[in-house]
């Protein structure tokens, strides 16, 4: 008796591992769309994650010293350049997985990450090396909305004190929970945000757009908050007689 015939296309016959490679080196966002079968493939949380990661990942000067390493991203990861991000980013914007929930735990994963990669050498106390091994409290008290008066997000939500283990040089470790962003600094009596690690982070100078999905009702929690943690970061479209218009209505006032 003979086998039934195989109607998928070559490529769908490919194992899952070959087509999560072929679309994390090309990051064709079209190829999801070409099948069923290849969308199911690239439906998971691992992929939306890593998406999430190469996209929103600051490119501060010392992200460039192999902080960010498998397997916290693939392990045939490239670099992309400002322009590449930024349409990346607003494809990821785009998508309906694309979620607060999401971003916030891809932000808590990238910053324990950092913490990790950068601490882990450090000279620091027992009880602030107690603090940065257990980040869970300060995850579940942070604001989740944005109050940077002026966009200037102080000095950390958390700042601990640490020596460098060749050079004894006095440091400070600084986090914004909110922010996703972790600072390691000399001691100074003036603050420099500078050197930022921060997910989700965006070019100022290209920065991605922000989708029309997400400027028109309905208004949920969810929603609201992936807006209040883009807000500083993303375009908003110069269309915005039609979003206001669309806005006004609902009372929409935070």
């Amino acid at each position: 008796m003979s086998s039934p015939t195989d109607a998928r296309a070559p490529i769908e016959r490919l194992p899952v591992e070959l087509i999560h490679k072929i679309f994390f080196l090309s990051l064709e966002f079209n190829f999801p769309r070409a099948s069923a079968h290849i969308a199911a493939a690239l439906s998971n949380e691992v992929i939306y994650t890593w998406l999430i990661r190469v996209a929103f990942s600051s490119a501060n000067p010392s992200s460039s010293s192999g902080v960010l390493v498998h397997p916290f991203l693939p392990a045939h990861y490239f670099s992309l350049d400002a322009d590449q991000k930024t349409e990346l980013q607003t494809e990821i914007l785009r998508c309906q997985w694309c979620t607060a929930s999401l971003m916030r735990k891809c932000q808590r994963e990238y910053v324990e990450h950092i913490i990790r990669q950068k601490c882990s050498d450090l000279i620091i106390s027992p009880q602030d090396r107690a603090r940065l091994d257990n980040l869970d409290p300060y995850w579940e008290t942070m604001d989740r909305y944005s109050n940077a008066t002026h966009g200037k997000r102080g000095k950390g939500d958390l700042i601990v004190s640490a020596r460098h283990p060749d050079t004894g040089e006095h440091l400070k470790v600084a986090i914004w929970f909110n922010f996703g962003s972790v600072q390691i600094r000399e001691r100074s009596p003036v603050f420099h945000e500078t050197d930022l690690f921060r997910l989700p982070c965006c070019s100022t100078t290209h920065p991605c757009r922000m989708p029309d999905h997400l400027l028109r009702s309905p208004w949920t929690e969810e929603k609201l908050e992936l807006l209040s943690l883009l807000s500083n970061e993303a375009y908003i479209d110069e269309d915005v007689r039609t979003i206001e218009g669309d806005i006004a209505p609902t009372g929409y006032r935070s």
